[in-house]
């Protein structure tokens, strides 16, 4: 049989229109293996809001995402993102699919900004969203 694979971590910040979310959450997997986003883990470090508007919770990702990585081009692509930030205005709720991110020389960081479509919320910004992910 397979050996056990162990199960990893993934820190992540977002930010976009004058706020900042950091999360944390437990992966199926380790890199470069492609892996899974438990979003029922989604955790801010040390158990604050997370997000510099201070509200509770301040990040959510609605379903579970997953991390295919290329090390060969340096990146990784998640499927889909549903997530909601609280902003100023309110809750956001955000969707993107088939995001690509490039990694950070040879860490397991990767960043880069992205357009998400806006599935709910009064007077949210539909600028690009600024993503970073760090994988271990």
């Amino acid at each position: 049989g397979e050996p056990p694979v162990a199960s990893g971590l993934v820190d992540g910040s977002i930010s976009g229109n004058g706020y900042s979310c950091t999360w944390s959450a437990t992966t199926s997997a380790e890199p470069p293996q492609t892996l899974v986003i438990d979003s029922a883990t989604v955790n801010p470090p040390g158990g604050d809001a997370g997000c510099t508007t201070g509200m509770v919770p301040g990040f959510i990702l609605h379903s579970d995402a997953t991390a295919t990585f290329d090390d060969g081009s340096g990146t990784v692509t998640i499927d889909r993102l549903d997530i909601s930030v609280e902003t100023d205005v309110g809750a956001c709720r955000y969707e993107a699919n088939g995001i690509v991110l490039g990694r950070d020389g040879s860490s397991r960081g990767y960043f880069g900004q992205w357009a998400f479509s806006l599935a709910s919320g009064a007077g949210c910004s539909t600028d690009d969203l600024h993503l970073l992910m760090t994988f271990s």
